[in-house]
This record gives structure tokens, C-alpha cells and sequence, in this order.
């Protein structure tokens, strides 16, 4: 199993451009059936996966990222055989689907703010090493019998996927400390409206009421029932609320700062970002639906949730259940992706021209 591959491809996947018919006086770099990918398309794609990684030079960005012209166009048509299915099945902005209109302006302003803090700390850079993933696993390994050479892929994913969150909330700590010599950056706890301000622009408690609120519901218990139950988790989790709400003042600040938001490169990738929402409310709603959990899976979610949410077992089983459900749902919408894609790539006729690939720069 490559695991650092997997990740890469996620992550060219999750940042998305523009969707344009172009001249033909371009060339093509691939065609699906009727669809036409222009070798200017596919630039706007790179642009943005080069821009993220702060890197202006193709040679460099594709060495530093292990990556071949040949898998950045591979990685581009896996994601427009996706689109092209959700844009047919009316999951689209062309076909003014109201779920993705909706989710799209409801999250724009966190997508943005996320591919500015993406660019800033380069997520991508320095995937876990093997040492660091038997480090994650020493944490967990009382809650099961196996030793790390035993773990299942998924299981070894699982270790990854928290290894890189930390190391994510590592880099943002840091950063956001920086920030903070920037600003003039007050904290209020004992203040009845607000929790703190960053120049003199107040956060009032009502957004931090509904962050934490957000932030609870995850756990599958209420804000209430939390505070009485587990005053010393409430406090730490108020308190890495009230310094997320001062880190995203600060870096709204940042953005215009540096007219981040008027860049073209950002342009391309908030509008691509569309067609992202498109493909997950068309699994969501057109397949997701078809996916049936059973006793053994939920036994199975239940032992691998554990080993990040111990308290899990002090929910009540209807709250244990939903939770569970969810963990699984969202588990298997990567895997009915993958299915999806697979079904797509052997309906779909793909033509690649080598020649004007080697354009890209």
C-alpha cells in the first residue's frame, strides 16, 4: 500500500478550477467521449496545484511532489468523469441544482479562508514517516490486540489521516501565534458580549455559542449535557474555540491584506470548488441512499471510533448508533466514489495527446 500516494491524489483532487469549453485553436490534451480538455484547461488545473504549493517553476513542483505530467492529466480526467455524471444527473451549477447552489454559498467563505491557510502551511509538505506512525499507534494500542506490523491498510490509513491532522493543528498553533504579533489581540473570558477582539473588532460570545455548539454536536452529545458531565473536556474545548474564532479574524485580515481573493488562481479554484460540491451531493444523495449498514459494521466502527473518541462509550447506544452510522456513511462515500469512477473509465471513451501535454508548463 502507498499511502503518501493515496493522500497526494486526495489532495489534487480536493482543490478544483474552472470548467470551460475552449478553442479548439488550443489543442487537446484529452478527450472523454464528446468532452474536449484543453491544454489551457489543464494549465488553470496546475496553476492552482503549483500556486498552493507556492511553487512557480513545473519541473520543480512535479519533483518536489512526485508527480509526472502524465498523473496530474490522469488525476484531471478522474475528476472530470465525476463531474461530467453529477452534471448530467442535474448536480451542477449549469443546472442550477439548489443543493449545491446552497452548500456552495454557506461554504464559500471557509473554502477560501481554507485555501489561504492551506497555502500558508503547505499541508502536503512532509507526509508521516513510518516512525511517526508506530508513534500514533503506541497511543492506541491498548484498545486493541494487535501490533503495528498486524493493522489492516485501513487501519494504518486511520493512523495517517491522524498523524497528518496533528501535525496540521501543530502548524496552525504556530502560525496562528505569529499572527498574533501582528495583531493587537485581546481576550475577554469574564466580558458578557464578547470573547476577545483582534483590532478592536470584537467576537461576540453568540460566535462562540455557535462554534461550540458545531464543535459538540460532532461528539454526539449536547453543549449542555457536556458542560454538567465533562467540565474539564468543555473548558479545553471552549478554549480551542475562542483561540479558532481569533485565528480566522486574523487571517480574514490577511486575505485582504494580500488581496487574496481577487488573485485569478483563487478565482479558478473557489469556482472549481463547485464542481467538487456537485460530485459529493450527487453521491450523497443518488448512492449514498443505496448503502446498507450491518450489526458487524457498526461492531467494527464502534472499536476503530475508540481508538480517537473513548468517550464514546459513555454515550447513550441511540447516540452511539448515529454517530456510528455517520462515521460509516462518510466512510464508504470515498469508496462509491471510487466505484462510480471505475464504472465511468470503462463506459467512457479517454484519448490523451502526448504531444501537446508536453506543453504544460
Amino acid at each position: 500500500m502507498n499511502i503518501t500516494h493515496h493522500l497526494k491524489v486526495l489532495i489534487l483532487l480536493s482543490v478544483f478550477i474552472p470548467l470551460v469549453l475552449l478553442s479548439s485553436a488550443y489543442g487537446y490534451v484529452a478527450k472523454i467521449d464528446n468532452y474536449t480538455i484543453s491544454l489551457q484547461e489543464l494549465q488553470k488545473f496546475v496553476d492552482v496545484q503549483k500556486f498552493l504549493a507556492k511553487e512557480k517553476n513545473l519541473e520543480e513542483f512535479m519533483a518536489n511532489k512526485q508527480v509526472k505530467k502524465s498523473d496530474l492529466l490522469s488525476d484531471y480526467i478522474d475528476m472530470m468523469l465525476l463531474y461530467l455524471t453529477a452534471d448530467k444527473n442535474k448536480y451542477s451549477f449549469a443546472t442550477q441544482n439548489k443543493n449545491v447552489q446552497n452548500v456552495y454559498s454557506q461554504t464559500r467563505s471557509e473554502q477560501l479562508k481554507t485555501l489561504f491557510i492551506n497555502r500558508q502551511l503547505d499541508i502536503a509538505e512532509n507526509p508521516p514517516t513510518t516512525a511517526e506512525l508506530k508513534k500514533e499507534f503506541e497511543k492506541v494500542k491498548s484498545r486493541t490486540s494487535k501490533t503495528f506490523k498486524e493493522l489492516s491498510d485501513q487501519e494504518k490509513r486511520n493512523l495517517y489521516q491522524i498523524s497528518i491532522l496533528r501535525k496540521i493543528q501543530d502548524k496552525k498553533k504556530s502560525y496562528r501565534l505569529q499572527l498574533e504579533k501582528r495583531y493587537d489581540v485581546k481576550r475577554t473570558p469574564k466580558n458578557k458580549t464578547s470573547i476577545g477582539s483582534v483590532n478592536n473588532k470584537k467576537i461576540s460570545r453568540k460566535d462562540i455559542d455557535k462554534l461550540l455548539d458545531k464543535e459538540v454536536s460532532k461528539l454526539g452529545i449536547s453543549l449542555t449535557a457536556l458542560k454538567k458531565d465533562e467540565p474539564e473536556k468543555f473548558r479545553e474545548i471552549r478554549k480551542d474555540a475562542v483561540n479558532e474564532l481569533i485565528f480566522q479574524e486574523m487571517i480574514t485580515l490577511e486575505m485582504k491584506k494580500q488581496k487574496f481573493a481577487s488573485k485569478q488562481v483563487v478565482k479558478d479554484a473557489l469556482q472549481f470548488y463547485q464542481y467538487q460540491i456537485a460530485i459529493e451531493e450527487y453521491v450523497k444523495n443518488e448512492l449514498a441512499d443505496n448503502i446498507r449498514i450491518s450489526d458487524n459494521e457498526l461492531d467494527e466502527a464502534f472499536v476503530e471510533v475508540s481508538q480517537t473518541r473513548p468517550d464514546i462509550q459513555k454515550l447513550l447506544p441511540t447516540q452511539q448508533e448515529k454517530l456510528l452510522k455517520s462515521f460509516i456513511i462518510q466512510k464508504k462515500l470515498p469508496i462509491l466514489m471510487e466505484e462510480l469512477l471505475n464504472e465511468r473509465k470503462e463506459e467512457s471513451i479517454i484519448k490523451r495527446n502526448k504531444s501537446e501535454l508536453n506543453k504544460l508548463t
